[in-house]
């Protein structure tokens, strides 16, 4: 299987992205308050409708997207055929 995949930043979503960015949704981690400096605006980022799934080309908006710790999201991925949604792990 090819899969393509293109990335498309645009300026609005961006500015989205950055008013949830230090704040976790899952586990409520706050990765500024924990690691300083080196944590602020660091997030990792969950798509709703999983990227293997996606059989053409399509542009991913801001609410398609929430923020993460990698360990949530390792967590929410760990078995495909049972993926949880963001409810289900907490």
């Amino acid at each position: 299987m090819n899969i393509q995949v293109k990335i498309v930043k645009t300026f609005p979503q961006t500015e989205k992205l950055k008013a949830i960015i230090n704040l976790t949704i899952a586990c409520y981690k706050n990765f500024e308050q924990i690691y300083g400096e080196r944590g602020k605006d660091f997030i990792e980022v969950h798509h709703i409708k999983p990227l293997y799934t996606v059989k053409e080309c399509h542009e991913v908006s801001a609410e398609d997207l929430r923020p993460l710790c990698s360990n949530c999201h390792s967590m929410i991925h760990r078995k495909r055929d049972e993926e949880l949604t963001i409810e289900q792990l907490r």
